[in-house]
């Protein structure tokens, strides 16, 4: 018996991920380069200027573009493989990035580019992913929904694209394909989902549909009783406890960036209770920012770019806890630290914390995975119209106006910064004082075990990433030079 099961475990194991080893390779966008981002965001005054923001819109879009499906409903980026198999990784690496395009499109910016001598219509780029996407007799349709789907996940990103595009995309669209879309997107009021962050999506498909005058009314009960149960992790202080790894950084990118949407869709869903936790929320995060980006900390840390996302839907919302001009110096020292210093290439976002290190990315994570980290430039975006974000006075961060220490008794997180060098650390005051456990690396033992199994064995730093005691813009503990240098 014991034989049995050994080998049924290895033929497990060699079955491998599917379409491991179909990588494309990286195409260095030509309408926008790599070296004019650089340039743009290398410069010294404090506030980057609307064209960064616009060109790395463009830079981005160009690698998208690229690297899209023949019919157009996924995006097969370059970089590694996630444990989910390659048809994952390229809905995520297309579902991540549609709120980008959409957010642009409802600030009023032009619907066609000419991106390298190639003329794109965004508007038409986004209908035929989409539609392709959502009908179950095309060749890229992304299937039924099963429980705890992945793809149940990403159609919170797809609600938020139609809402923001609604006036370009969704009015365009014929009311077959209307139904079409609405019938794939409620399967996902149907199946299972993880509780934490994961439980949002469903409210934002069914926030969506509501708001693009879809017939979801058999879900009412659901969807109220679904975010009750979402609100049992609020602790307080504005932090989510989102299991099962507890406070981090997704209470930004993921939880108030997603309530945000929420409140937006539906106008006057608690809005008493979103605005409130925002508002706390922000008042100590902001601390977590300098001119050397934000300590790494927790898991998905390719996202870091999108950390900035909560401040600024803070800065809609609760601009008496963050000005609008302090949540846009925090986007502005990110990505322009982030992004001098690897954060995207070959038209895309790396995988790694500065640049490609594999060593710190999850194996759930896969090429398109790493896009969520565009979670701050869509709200940005989205607010520019109404709120002239992008050209605000910005206001000085706190490690700009003094050394502090900033105690949150809910996370039992202490951040501290030294206005001399801008450096801030995050202590974890809960983990031991003598605790700092460094990050296990990427070994050629588990690359070629990789290319044996046909899926990914990177290194687990999860215990590295939560249980060391410090975590510091001074030592990121990976290796992250400024590029060129």
């Amino acid at each position: 018996m014991a034989l049995v099961s050994a080998g049924l475990f290895v033929l497990r194991e060699m079955r491998g991920v599917p379409g491991w080893g179909q990588g494309v390779a990286a195409v260095e966008p030509v309408g926008v380069t790599r070296a004019q981002i650089l340039a743009e965001m290398s410069g010294t005054d404090r506030a980057l200027p609307t064209r960064a923001y616009e060109d790395l819109f463009k830079y981005l879009l160009e690698g998208f573009v690229t690297y899209r499906s023949p019919i157009g409903a996924r995006a097969y980026l370059p970089g590694a493989g996630s444990e989910h198999g390659r048809d994952a990784d390229g809905l995520e690496g297309f579902m991540r990035f549609i709120p980008l395009i959409s957010a642009w499109l409802g600030s009023g910016r032009p619907e066609r580019l000419n991106l390298g001598g190639r003329q794109v219509d965004l508007s038409q780029l986004l209908i035929e992913g989409i539609v392709a996407g959502t009908d179950p007799h095309n060749p890229e349709y992304w299937g039924a929904l099963r429980d705890y789907d992945q793809a149940a996940y990403e159609a919170g990103d797809l609600a938020t694209a139609l809402w923001l595009s609604r006036g370009q995309v969704w009015s365009r669209l014929t009311p077959a394909q209307r139904d079409q879309v609405g019938a794939w997107m409620r399967q996902v009021l149907d199946v299972k989902v993880y509780a934490g962050n994961w439980s949002l999506s469903p409210l934002l498909v069914y926030a969506g549909l509501r708001a693009l005058g879809q017939d979801v009314h058999r879900y009412d009960e659901r969807a109220k009783t679904m975010f009750e149960r979402f609100k049992t992790t609020y602790k307080g202080a504005g932090w989510f406890d989102d299991q099962p790894s507890g406070f981090d950084y997704y209470n930004s990118w993921a939880i108030h960036y997603n309530l945000f949407w929420l409140s937006r869709m539906n106008p006057g869903f608690e809005t008493s209770f979103i605005r409130e936790a925002q508002a706390d929320f922000a008042g100590f995060f902001k601390h977590f920012f300098g001119p050397n980006g934000v300590p790494m900390f927790g898991r998905s840390v390719c996202y870091r770019m999108g950390a900035a996302a909560g401040l600024l839907t803070a800065s809609a919302m609760a601009p008496e806890a963050i000005a609008p001009g302090e949540a846009m110096r925090a986007l502005d020292a990110s990505t322009r630290f982030f992004v001098t210093h690897g954060s995207v290439a070959g038209g895309t976002v790396t995988q790694g914390f500065c640049g490609p290190d594999l060593s710190v990315i999850d194996i759930y994570s896969g090429q398109g995975s790493c896009q969520m980290g565009l979670r701050g430039l869509v709200v940005a975006f989205f607010l520019d119209p109404s709120m002239r974000l992008f050209e605000t006075a910005r206001r000085p961060l706190p490690v700009e106006l003094g050394d502090f220490s900033l105690h949150n008794p809910v996370t039992n997180w202490t951040i501290s910064g030294r206005r001399d060098d801008g450096h801030v650390t995050l202590t974890i005051d809960g983990n031991p004082s003598d605790a700092q456990i460094p990050l296990q690396p990427y070994t050629l033992r588990q690359q070629l075990t990789e290319m044996l199994l046909l899926k990914p064995r990177r290194p687990d730093n999860h215990h590295a990433l939560y249980s060391s005691r410090q975590y510091s813009t001074s030592n990121f503990g990976v290796a992250c030079p400024r590029v060129g240098s």
